[in-house]
């Protein structure tokens, strides 16, 4: 017995560090990847000048309103108080972003002494979530959008739930948690936090806890709670930004049943054909091939509550998939519940499998070796794919990463950046804009925007990465390129000639 405690001991050492490596590698994308544009380029810029004016009720973009970004401001909330903290930089924006994540690990470490069960429960769900790309991937737990707050609530949630039905009672406490995490998930991210609400009724009806519910005063009057401080909110900043209203009906509301983008129309079936690769296709195989065996084994303690899990996947999944309109991270909330029920799934098998069977010595070492060899190959795909610090951008985050490492090696006092975009696409310099702002109140430095080429003088030194304007640029001036994207500016070539 005691071999094959240290055997385990082994494994769960290596997964340990597994888990160690991988929130590294997150930290280092944190702190090294340039804006995102879109959606983390207006939080960024939202959250910066609240932390700038202490507006914290009406987002700004350039001083000006902003309806782009029409969710609730606890996410904002958060990264300003981030930025004021820790300087106006990309870890700063993330840093909420990264505590949700650390958070959802520590849920995991409670529930699992809640149930009573081994640490390597928690140690084996935290890897699972840690090399599960549908989670670990931008606009989730890579970026500052407001995703990953969303799923830190929606997972404690769920756990609360899961308590309730383990326990056959509704607390006072878990009442008032429950309430307090739809709060949070309403305050970051509006009406996507209701869509877990038909998986929990769903799990509340079949655990026979449908009717204690609707019974129980304290579900009312946290209902009463929840829509009256909802509407306060509202109340207050339709009061000093008129016209939000129709602006958050149009946007959270309509959107459901409406179509906002054709690119973002999928069938119904999108989430479930995707989920594979985002996953992980090795998780999801095998939970597959030990779903049957858990569920005939007889010596398992926590089939139940593993069935609630998985059916509050499903569910979810189900939901999510009637509106038209779909984005590849919407189902984030799924991973941390399939993580933790895969790894109830795992242990109790092996602990089944262990009690049968005398396991050879050099199994759990190839079991490590294995794990090691798997563990570094998600690695280098999430860092070859989303972590590496040189990653060659395809849109106008270019001048904004070119801005950035330039400054770092040049450390110049003023800069100017040449980037031509439509008018009618002016939201393209967002994450730009977030870094001129950034590098004047942190490092006091001016970055100049030009648009045009006739805004072009002689002797300027640009920062563009745009190659059809630098081929046009060589046709009127004489360029010096002192690196890859950034030019000196000669005479112009008219004046030369004369």
């Amino acid at each position: 017995m005691t071999g094959k405690f240290r055997q385990s001991q082994l494994i769960l050492i290596v997964l340990g560090l597994c888990c160690i490596l991988l929130l590294t590698l997150i930290l280092f994308s944190i702190w090294q990847q340039p804006i995102y544009i879109w959606d983390e380029a207006i939080y960024a810029n939202n959250a910066l000048e609240m932390a700038q004016h202490h507006h914290y009720l009406v987002y700004t973009n350039n001083g000006v309103p902003d309806h782009y970004n029409s969710k609730p401001p606890l996410a904002l909330w958060l990264q300003s108080i981030s930025f004021l903290l820790f300087s106006f930089s990309e870890f700063a924006l993330r840093l909420p972003t990264f505590l949700a994540l650390l958070c959802i690990l520590f849920l995991f470490y409670l529930y699992s002494k809640k149930l009573k069960l081994s640490p390597a429960v928690f140690i084996v769900a935290a890897f699972i979530l840690l090399t599960t790309r549908g989670a670990i991937r931008p606009h989730v737990f890579l970026s500052g959008d407001l995703d990953g707050l969303l799923v830190f609530f929606t997972t404690a949630m769920v756990f609360v739930h899961l308590t309730q039905v383990n326990e056959k009672q509704m607390t006072h406490r878990s009442v008032g948690l429950l309430t307090l995490c739809m709060l949070g998930g309403y305050f970051t991210k509006s009406t996507a936090v209701f869509l877990i609400l038909p998986s929990l009724i769903i799990s509340y009806w079949y655990g026979g806890m449908f009717i204690p519910l609707l019974r129980n005063k304290l579900t009312y009057i946290s209902l009463a709670a929840i829509c009256i401080i909802v509407m306060a909110y509202y109340f207050l900043r339709e009061t000093y930004d008129p016209g939000y209203m129709r602006v958050v009906w149009d946007s959270e509301f309509r959107r459901y049943i409406s179509h906002v983008m054709s690119w973002q129309e999928q069938p119904f079936i999108y989430y479930f054909n995707n989920i594979v690769t985002r996953f992980n296709t090795s998780y999801s195989v095998i939970t597959v091939l030990v779903a049957l065996p858990y569920w005939l084994s007889k010596k398992v303690q926590y089939k139940r509550l593993v069935f609630h899990i998985f059916m509050i996947c499903f569910v979810f999944l189900l939901f999510i998939s009637i509106p038209s309109t779909k984005l590849e991270w919407y189902d984030a909330p799924v991973y941390p519940l399939w993580s933790f029920g895969l790894a109830i799934m795992l242990f109790e098998l092996y602990q089944s499998v262990t009690e049968r069977i005398e396991v050879s010595k050099i199994y759990p070492v190839l079991f490590s070796i294995a794990l090691c060899l798997m563990a570094g190959f998600l690695v280098e795909r999430i860092r070859v794919d989303v972590l590496c610090a040189k990653r060659i951008y395809q849109s106008q985050e270019q001048e904004a990463a070119l801005l950035k490492s330039l400054d770092m090696k040049y450390h110049k006092p003023a800069y100017i950046v040449f980037m031509d975009v439509e008018e009618n696409k002016l939201h393209h310099f967002d994450a730009l804009n977030f870094y001129i702002k950034s590098m004047l109140l942190d490092k006091h430095k001016t970055v100049t925007l030009k648009r045009i080429m006739v805004d072009i003088k002689p002797f300027d030194t640009l920062v563009v990465m745009q190659p059809n304007k630098i081929d046009s640029l060589k046709r009127y001036y004489s360029l010096k390129e002192i690196e890859a994207g950034y030019l000196a500016i000669g005479l112009k070539k008219e004046a030369v000639q004369k």
